[in-house]
């Protein structure tokens, strides 16, 4: 399913043509909402024809790999229908999620990563942290921040009720308020009120996001046994849901990006000194997918310093060599996007990180995501009715 980018490495491209971009748009188009783009194929696709309503449930930071171990999965797979599709670049939920609600691709939307160049502010800013009370948020309009109307504010204006759940602690966040734009905001506890919610509810739009999986990843490795149980509870709560073969209702369980283990090697390269000295400014995006812009009469310099000190594990891609791969997406790349990648692109291998954050962490960041390994970019896409 997916393009090889570099063997040693074991780096691979997005896959564009079944992605959750293209699942983005087969929804919009199942609910009569003119799509963005091009809808999953049509094997995939076909899963959601004849509908009426769709609850789609987006368990942050749950790959593919994850999802197939856990021991509830065969019965889950048997319920419904599976599929593996793509996450995009940089596999983070930031770029993913706005994917999630336009049906664009990152080049179209220009979201790119964690922390990211903000014309507006004429620095790096965090969207994730940003909430409507600070300062950032006065000069950037979250109801601006995408180029397309998100497509809980489509389905609104196309008649349809929509609401979307989320934790209250994230209600009133920038972000939330540029991806869901319209949207009726009903907070919840936890998954077991979220599921009881979610199967009870007759409009044709519902969303849900749930975060603890990716921050018990982040936290103790996606590997570990404290994850494997946040796993198995998910899946055990959704085997009771009543599902049915045929129905008019779906039921669809979805990932912004997969994680790995990261824990082999994290290089400060914020205090990195020969290279950060050579910036306009400090590195930004992601652990798994740093951004450069060196010093016009540095590039060289900083090329042939990432290389030497990191090349052995990381993977220094040119910005013109990622547009030329079609990194961001297979449609036409507008000029925010082609603002906000840098001019160098620091792709590390599974296992590997680079921490950009200005200040240490307190604690270690054991699972790190937003790179382009199988299990950061393959994501489950589980289809059921009711």
């Amino acid at each position: 399913m997916f393009k090889e980018l570099n063997r040693k490495l074991e780096l691979y491209l997005p896959n564009y043509k079944i992605s959750i971009v293209n699942f983005a748009n087969s929804v919009m188009k199942v609910l009569g909402l003119k799509p963005n783009g091009p809808v999953l194929p049509d094997n995939v696709h076909s899963a959601l024809e004849g509908v009426e309503s769709i609850t789609i449930l987006v368990i942050d930071g749950l790959s593919s790999y994850l999802i197939e171990k856990a021991p509830e999965f065969p019965l889950i797979k048997k319920r419904g229908k599976y599929f593996k599709i793509s996450s995009v670049f940089p596999t983070t939920t930031t770029t993913a999620m706005a994917s999630l609600v336009t049906g664009l691709e990152p080049c179209e939307h220009g979201v790119l990563g964690y922390s990211m160049l903000s014309r507006e502010v004429g620095s790096i800013i965090e969207i994730i942290r940003t909430t409507p009370y600070d300062k950032i948020a006065e000069i950037i309009d979250p109801e601006k921040f995408l180029p397309v109307p998100p497509i809980h504010k489509k389905a609104r204006g196309g008649g349809l009720d929509s609401k979307l759940y989320i934790k209250r602690y994230l209600v009133d966040t920038f972000l939330t308020k540029a991806l869901y734009d319209d949207a009726e905001v009903v907070p919840y506890v936890d998954l077991e009120d979220l599921m009881i919610r979610l199967i009870g509810e007759r409009g044709e739009l519902i969303s849900a996001y749930w975060e603890v999986l990716d921050t018990a990843a982040h936290v103790y490795s996606p590997d570990s046994e404290e994850v494997k149980a946040y796993v198995s509870r998910v899946l055990s709560l959704i085997s009771k849901l009543p599902f049915k073969k045929k129905g008019r209702r779906a039921f669809v369980i979805v990932a912004d990006h997969g994680f790995v283990d990261a824990r082999k090697r994290q290089d400060r390269i914020v205090d990195d000194k020969d290279i950060v000295n050579k910036l306009y400014l400090p590195p930004f995006g992601d652990m798994r997918a740093t951004f450069l812009l060196p010093l016009e009469d540095s590039y060289d310099e900083v090329l042939d310093e990432v290389n030497r000190k990191y090349g052995k594990w990381c993977l220094a891609l040119k910005k013109e060599e990622a547009l030329e791969l079609r990194l961001l997406g297979l449609r036409e790349v507008k000029d925010l996007a082609l603002y906000r990648l840098g001019r160098l692109i620091l792709l590390p291998k599974e296992g590997y990180a680079l921490d950009i954050r200005p200040k240490k962490r307190k604690y270690e960041m054991k699972g790190a995501h937003s790179g382009l390994s199988k299990k950061e970019l393959e994501v489950p896409l589980l289809i059921f009715r009711y």
